[in-house]
Parts: structure tokens; sequence; C-alpha cells
């Protein structure tokens, strides 16, 4: 996959909402990289080459970005609690 200028700004605008984080990276070839942060996996990752080519671990993440789909976190879930240790919980 190419980069293009909208994934390149909808990457930065994803960077400064807090959903990344650039990551550094010692190779002469590498324009950007960025890795999940808050709602988005800390497992995905993206990589723009100073060729342009993009390489991604969830390419529906990117166009999900590029789209300006907004990527919220659920508050409403509910926290279960296990106490495994055989002497009760509170």
């Amino acid at each position: 996959m190419r980069s293009t200028p909208e994934i390149e700004a909808a990457l930065k605008r994803a960077a400064s909402s807090g959903f990344i984080k650039s990551r550094t990276e010692n190779n002469q070839y590498l324009k950007v990289s960025y890795q999940g942060a808050g709602p988005i996996s800390p497992k995905w990752n993206v990589k723009i080459y100073t060729s342009n080519s993009l390489v991604t671990s969830d390419y529906q993440v990117i166009k999900d970005l590029v789209e300006n789909k907004a990527l919220t976190v659920c508050n409403d879930l509910l926290v279960l609690s296990i106490d495994d240790s055989g002497w009760g919980s509170d």
C-alpha cells in the first residue's frame, strides 16, 4: 500500500488525539512509525518509508482513521471481580 497525504494527516490527527503514539526507530529509510495507544491496541503499528510505502498490522484501522470514524471506548462495561484465593470477597 502507498501512503498518501490524507493518510499522513489522519495519523497526525490520531496522534494528537492520543489514539496512537510515535515510535523512534533507527532506520534511515523510515519516514514515520506509530503504534497504538489508548483505545487502539499497542500491538497495532504502522510504518511509512521514504519511498511512501506503508506497512501496517491492520489496514482497517488506517481506513477508519482516514474516514474520520470516531474511535471511542465504551464506559458502560460491567466489571466482574473474581476472588480465586478461597478466602471470600468484599
